[in-house]
């Protein structure tokens, strides 16, 4: 019984922590609300967001399904960007909370492009996890199939030890491929953590391990053992 207590206190030790979900302002682009009720109707600012770049950003309403999307995947608002030629349109937002050590961080978005073909962005689009203005991770782009979201994620683990004050960032970019436009819808964007080493007392994980090895092997099947000239039933 010793054992199997030992046993089930080092899994419980070294269980993850659950997820906890890092605050993002405007995290479905709905604050800037977008005048008038038709579908495809914009606004050139995403509140919470900074716009960059040559391209055009802001909100888009999808509240009725422009181009056949359907809507929008998280309220009734999505961001456009639009990398007009061989532009850049980027949104950008650094978050109140800081890099922390030993942590799995786990950043998911929905992207999108039009239904009927128009302004296919392709591949030339980013989106990525910073600390400060280091890039910790980004998801890998993918051809969007037209007037459905897409679900795309990234994670990144910190090491045991990192610098303070490294605040965390999502960048959202998507680039010219030449003429024409290029367009990117977002929605939902998320930054989940969750932390891999509760526990910071190396010593405790190893006095778990020793008494759980130590009681199973007490707790191992005995097998009789023969002595020289005499077999399992006594007879020599």
């Amino acid at each position: 019984m010793t054992a199997l207590l030992a046993f089930f206190g080092l899994c419980s030790v070294l269980q993850r922590a659950a997820a906890v979900p890092i605050a993002i302002q405007n995290s479905s682009f709905e604050s800037t609300v977008v005048s008038g009720s038709g579908s495809g109707n914009y606004a050139p600012v995403a509140a919470g967001w900074t716009a960059a770049g040559s391209g055009t950003v802001g909100a888009s309403y999808l509240g009725f399904g422009p181009v056949g999307l359907g809507a929008a995947a998280a309220g009734q608002q999505a961001a456009y960007l639009d990398a007009n030629g061989n532009g850049v349109a980027r949104l950008s937002q650094t978050l109140a909370t800081a890099l922390a050590a030993d942590t799995v961080y786990t950043l998911s978005l929905s992207v999108a492009r039009w239904a009927n073909g128009a302004f296919n962005p392709g591949t030339n689009y980013d989106v990525s996890l910073l600390a400060g203005n280091t890039v910790l991770t980004s998801v890998t782009p993918v051809v969007l199939g037209g007037g459905a979201w897409t679900v795309l994620s990234a994670s990144y683990t910190s090491a045991g030890i990192v610098a303070p004050n490294q605040f965390l960032g999502i960048s959202i970019a998507t680039f010219g491929g030449g003429a024409g436009v290029r367009e990117l819808l977002v929605d939902d964007v998320r930054l989940d953590a969750v932390r891999v080493s509760p526990v910071s007392d190396g010593g405790s994980v190893l006095l778990f391990i020793g008494a759980a090895m130590a009681g199973l092997w007490r707790m191992r099947p005995m097998v009789p053992r023969r002595e020289a000239g005499r077999n399992s039933f006594g007879a020599s």
